[in-house]
């Protein structure tokens, strides 16, 4: 990124403030969260990093449900993804699995034993030393998979992909 793009503070005062990294262009997915990624590693703090996507709905108690889990068992973290036209209704469980075989991915609509092969980007928590180890999002992959991609080349540091009992719509 451009040392001359701006990043922008909204709203001023707060003790962790919102911060908006203009990139410009729309990039995709994975160049727009590697924007924010940037950001946070030059930046040096906050323990987690909470990719949110702009059209979701969160229940109060999801950040901190979020929290206690990548607190207890370090990874990444989803949360439970709701229809918003019809919360009732689980649209994925925090992620899902992928086939290696034949590439067939399929969402998670319910709590499993089995542990997820990914999460959703819809909403997506790591804590800093699993954005070091596997690195940023693979920007040649413009808008689909990109979290799927990422969460591959995390289970292959050892990485788990959780899911925690928090609520988006």
């Amino acid at each position: 990124m451009a040392e001359s793009e701006a990043y922008e503070q909204l709203p001023r005062g707060l003790a962790h403030p919102l911060v908006l990294v203009e990139t410009g262009h729309n990039f995709g997915f994975g160049r727009g969260n590697n924007a924010a990624f940037n950001y946070i590693v030059a930046k040096g703090d906050g323990d987690y990093v909470w990719l949110l996507n702009n059209d979701t709905v969160i229940d109060h108690t999801t950040l901190s449900k979020m929290l206690t889990t990548a607190q207890r068992s370090p990874g990444i973290i989803g949360s439970v993804v709701r229809y918003y036209s019809s919360p009732q209704e689980i649209q994925v469980y925090g992620g899902g699995y992928m086939t290696s075989l034949t590439g067939r991915v399929s969402s998670a609509k319910r709590k499993e034993k089995a542990p997820l092969d990914f999460i959703t980007g819809a909403s997506m928590m790591m804590d800093h030393s699993t954005v070091r180890d596997v690195g940023f999002f693979d920007e040649a992959i413009f808008m689909y998979f990109e979290d799927i991609e990422y969460c591959i080349r995390a289970k292959k540091r050892g990485v788990l992909c959780q899911v925690s009992d928090g609520m988006v719509y």
